[in-house]
Order: C-alpha cells, then sequence, then structure tokens
C-alpha cells in the first residue's frame, strides 16, 4: 500500500486516506472497465497489524488470491 501511494503521487495525508478514498474507488473502477470489456480484473486488499497493508492484484481469472476476513474489494 504504501509503495501504491508513494509511486501514484498522492495527495492523501495518511495511508488511511489514500486507501479509503483513492485506492479503493480506482480499484473498483479498474474491475468494472475490466468487467465491461470482457477483461478479468480482481483485487483484494490485505490489512496487516501496524497499518501495513498488502494490495494483490491478478488479471488471470484462475488466480487464488490470499483468503483473509480483513479482505475488501
Amino acid at each position: 500500500m504504501a509503495k501504491l501511494h508513494e509511486l501514484c503521487g498522492s495527495n492523501a495525508k495518511s495511508l488511511k486516506d489514500f486507501e479509503e478514498k483513492t485506492l479503493a474507488t480506482t480499484l473498483e473502477d479498474l474491475a468494472t472497465v475490466a468487467k465491461s470489456h470482457g477483461e478479468h480484473f480482481r483485487y483484494l486488499v490485505e490489512r496487516r497489524p501496524g497499518g501495513k497493508s498488502l494490495v494483490h492484484v491478478t488479471r488471470n481469472p484462475d488466480a487464488k488470491l490470499p483468503l483473509n476476513p480483513q479482505i475488501c474489494g
């Protein structure tokens, strides 16, 4: 999550703001657009202790994403 925040040049004040206001919306938009073009796109945000979240993205419909009860998306 922190690397995505850094790479995209977000103006979000915190990683939490970035995740909730920018990343979640963007990933949902990407999933919607991909679906409308017959493409596969899935993502999961894995919240880890200490606020170090991981983002898992796949365009492979057969790929297994991690299972975690704190995952959204």
